[in-house]
């Protein structure tokens, strides 16, 4: 026995009837609307399914159980597949598998007049994809479409109602419209011609409804018959036909379907308590019918008409159901068109300016820059580059919120400073550039970091922060747009190393120097890592055990191209870089991995690595108290650590911390070349070290001058006073060996011993000899 669908199925005659082109006109605007590769008006029975209308398929049917369309028809929800060979239910499905090769499927039932679902309109893909919401609402509307070509097969035509052919006609004309122009405001004009010939109306609209901030309905006219009375009505609706008149006033006939959502319909619109009234000089209006325009539940736009030769009634509405639902197509391509360019404009607007403070982003800055040096006839302008001073605190001690609020202040601030001819651009954290598009002078720049200066006040919180600035200065110091940031990043480092809190205008020599030594520090960098950085070691030896106890860690550069370099040949250059906390993290990795081995070997030598202020003060010196401190406690290791006076002057607290860390980790410390520096009763008493380390320029003239002398003997005294071992660097004769031996220096280094020597030539033997 046939199902119920099957017999209503039967009773519309549609399956196995002829092509018709109202049903393939749908079809092909629904192939242009969603570009699949497969569009199908499908009718389901009992045994198949079979296609009303196909765009892309070459099969006129299939058996029902493969179908996809049969699952589609239990419900009036749309049946979307992203991915047919991900789903467990179409993976081995043979239309999966096989031709036409299902990836992307989207249908959507269709109802007989009666309610029956007897098909479908679906959508099929031969690749993965997605279907957005303003999509589905065009494909319901194509549906409501279908179902409406049902609905006239099964009626005659009603008395009130318009002419068939003429309707199907303007339908017709509409699809066209739809499948060959993108130009929306066009094809609302003709349309609305078309419904004002075909209902006889004298005048009319088509609008679509929009919702403004309180969610209250308006509407936005597409297209509106000229009914002007006057210049100033004239120009009104000339300027309509660009922009599109609003109408937001809910209480009169025209708006009122907006309220209620039905349609409204009047004979006498003047006596009309609805209407609301009309402008003086309006053209009277006889009778008028509103109908909304849905998509799905949701109204999304009116046709309002006026002046029909005879009434307008339920019937004659009724019988624009499909004309109605192209109206609804046409307004969501129209909208789904305004939305991409939204979309594109907000893509565009991302992509070239800062999120947090809507300013323009390097990618903008550097199309200002190029314009500006693109101009036919350029002129001078300057690159400010801009770095708050000590702005991470502030994130620090009040959270990432202040911290934005900040930027935004600053931004804000920046941007009140400069004319219109000006930019100023978020680079990324707190730095910013201003671009200053004229001849710009000192007080310029300076006035701009005097601003930024200036208190901020924040949630009761007053806070301070600083910048510091760079300047590059187009043409002269280069035409080069990016040199031309460059330049400038470069002086604000200048400026930040002059003092933070103000302004260093580019300078080509001194520029140059700061770019050789960046190259510089990339190639040391690079060559710890190649294992260019060899070793040699300089024994420390007791003069009274006549022993050697102890080596000095020094460190080679094998150059490729400039050979063996000494120390005073790249050290100094590195110095404030991330090269020098790199090199003294390897040297000391050096020294442990040699102290393991000699310990394991029975030998027994200290090894003494020179730090500098860089790593001492680093966070990777840290990180490696803290773990050694987990595993070590306050063991010799073996190791000292060689630190200078100048490393401790910043901050002496956090210095002797320091070095009380380094004792529990088993460190040995040492003040190397004392008595050059500032060489305080201060350091003696409160560093917590275990050697001091007398310079090599007292040595040399130990014997002959008499302040040398005192200032040696006035060391190794101190030394003793305050527990500390005494080493004397540089010595080179046995006579000066001698006399620090008769001040009490026992412990020396120096060329009279050996020089630094490789390891392989480190032998106790070899030396003694």
């Amino acid at each position: 026995m046939p199902s119920s669908r099957a017999t209503t199925l039967n009773q519309t005659g549609l399956m196995n009837s002829v092509s018709e082109r109202a049903f393939d006109n749908i079809a092909y605007i629904a192939k242009l609307a969603f570009n699949t590769d497969i569009v199908l008006i499908s009718l389901v029975d009992d045994e198949r399914q079979w296609f009303k209308a196909k765009i892309g398929l070459s099969l006129c049917e299939t058996p029902v159980d493969i179908s996809i369309c049969q699952f589609t028809i239990q419900s009036d929800e749309p049946f979307i597949i992203n991915d047919a060979l991900t789903d467990s239910r179409f993976a081995n499905n043979p239309l999966v598998t096989g031709y036409p090769f299902i990836r992307f499927y989207c249908g959507i039932a269709l109802h007989a007049p009666n309610g029956q679902r007897i098909g479908t309109l679906c959508l099929i893909h031969g690749s993965p994809r997605t279907i957005s919401s303003h999509e589905l609402k065009i494909q319901r509307h194509l549906a409501h479409m279908i179902e409406y070509e049902f609905m006239r097969r099964s009626r005659a035509p009603l008395a009130d109602a318009v002419q068939p052919s003429r309707l199907n006609e303007v339908i017709i004309k509409a699809q066209h419209l739809l499948l060959t122009t993108h130009n929306d405001k066009l094809t609302f004009d003709i349309l609305l011609d078309d419904i004002l010939k075909l209902t006889s109306s004298a005048f009319g609209l088509i609008g679509e409804v929009h919702y403004d901030d309180q969610q209250q309905p308006y509407l936005k006219v597409h297209s509106l018959t000229n009914i002007a009375w006057s210049a100033e009505t004239n120009a009104l609706y000339e300027r309509s036909k660009s922009s599109g008149l609003e109408f937001s006033n809910l209480d009169n006939l025209l708006c009122k379907p907006l309220v209620t959502g039905e349609v409204i319909i009047t004979d006498n619109a003047t006596a009309d308590p609805r209407s609301g009234g009309t402008p003086y000089g309006h053209p009277p209006i006889k009778n008028y019918v509103g109908i909304p325009v849905y998509s799905g539940d949701t109204m999304v736009g009116l046709i309002g008409l006026a002046n029909r030769v005879v009434e307008y009634t339920q019937a004659f509405v009724d019988s624009l159901h499909a004309l109605t639902s192209v109206v609804g197509v046409l307004i969501e391509r129209n909208r789904m068109v305004q939305e991409r360019k939204q979309f594109t404009v907000s893509l565009q607007h991302a992509a070239f300016h800062d999120e947090l403070t809507g300013l323009p982003n390097r990618r903008q800055l550097d199309k200002e820059i190029k314009k500006l040096t693109q101009a036919l006839e350029p002129a001078q302008f300057s690159v400010c580059y801009i770095d708050l001073d000590g702005f991470k605190p502030i994130n620090d001690n009040y959270g990432h919120e202040v911290g934005d609020r900040m930027l935004k202040l600053v931004a804000a601030r920046i941007k009140h400073l400069i004319t219109y001819k000006d930019t100023v651009a978020r680079i990324s954290g707190d730095e910013f550039v201003v671009l200053l598009n004229r001849s710009a002078k000192t007080d310029d720049y300076q006035r701009i970091i005097d601003t930024i200066a200036q208190p901020y006040s924040i949630d009761d919180i007053i806070i301070m922060v600083s910048a510091s600035m760079g300047v590059a200065v187009y043409p002269n110091d280069t035409q080069n747009p990016d040199q031309l940031i460059r330049f400038a990043d470069q002086s604000m480092y200048q400026a930040k190393g002059e003092g933070k809190n103000q302004v260093s205008i580019h300078d080509a020599k001194q520029a140059s120097e700061r770019e050789h030594k960046i190259e510089f520090i990339k190639e040391c960098l690079y060559a710890i890592e190649d294992r260019q950085i060899e070793f040699a070691y300089q024994p420390k030896f007791n003069l009274k055990t006549q022993k050697m106890v102890g080596v000095e860690v020094l460190c080679r550069w094998r150059h490729k191209t400039r050979g063996l370099l000494m120390p005073n040949a790249f050290i100094p250059q590195i110095q404030g870089s991330q090269a020098a906390v790199a090199l003294d993290h390897h040297v000391l990795n050096e020294a442990h991995q040699l102290q393991a081995y000699w310990r394991r070997s029975g030998r027994d030598l200290n090894i003494s690595v020179n730090i500098s202020g860089d790593y001492f003060n680093s966070d990777l010196f840290r990180r490696r108290l803290e773990a050694m401190s987990e595993s070590n406690t306050d063991q010799d290791n073996g190791i000292t650590l060689e630190i200078l006076e100048t490393t401790t002057i910043n901050d002496l607290d956090e210095a002797v911390d320091i070095l009380k860390r380094c004792r529990h980790c088993g460190y040995r410390t040492a003040l190397d070349d004392f008595g050059t520096h500032y060489s305080s009763l201060t350091y003696f008493r409160r560093l917590p070290v275990d050697e001091i380390k007398i310079d090599r320029s007292f040595i040399t003239n130990l014997q002959t001058n008499t302040n040398d002398e005192a200032i040696v003997e006035s060391i190794i005294y101190l030394s003793r006073r305050f527990n500390r071992e005494v080493v004397a660097e540089g010595v080179e004769t046995q006579e000066q060996a001698d006399h620090l031996l008769s001040l009490g220096c026992h412990l020396i280094q120096g060329y009279l011993i050996s020089p630094p020597v490789s390891l392989e030539e480190l032998s106790y033997n070899a030396i003694m000899s």
